[in-house]
């Protein structure tokens, strides 16, 4: 199911991550909102790790990775 997952434009995050990347989310809302920025979450349960899988439907204001990184620079991992 991964490479379907990958097909379809997700990104894959761990339980944790997510977590960080809502809060993330919360604290830029306006901006996600005046940009007209949608996303998807979608959760991986026929894995052991129950990983997360998200998806950005326009990124050009940002990008999945750039959120990542954005959660690491302001410690929010």
């Amino acid at each position: 199911m991964t490479d379907n997952w990958v097909s379809l434009g997700f990104t894959k995050i761990s339980k944790n991550d997510y977590k960080y990347f809502s809060s993330w989310l919360f604290h830029n809302m306006k901006e996600l909102y005046a940009n007209k920025i949608a996303y998807e979450v979608r959760w991986d349960e026929d894995k052991d790790d129950n990983a997360v899988w998200v998806k950005l439907y326009d990124e050009s204001f940002i990008s999945i990775d750039q959120i990542l990184i954005d959660m690491k620079k302001y410690h929010l991992t």
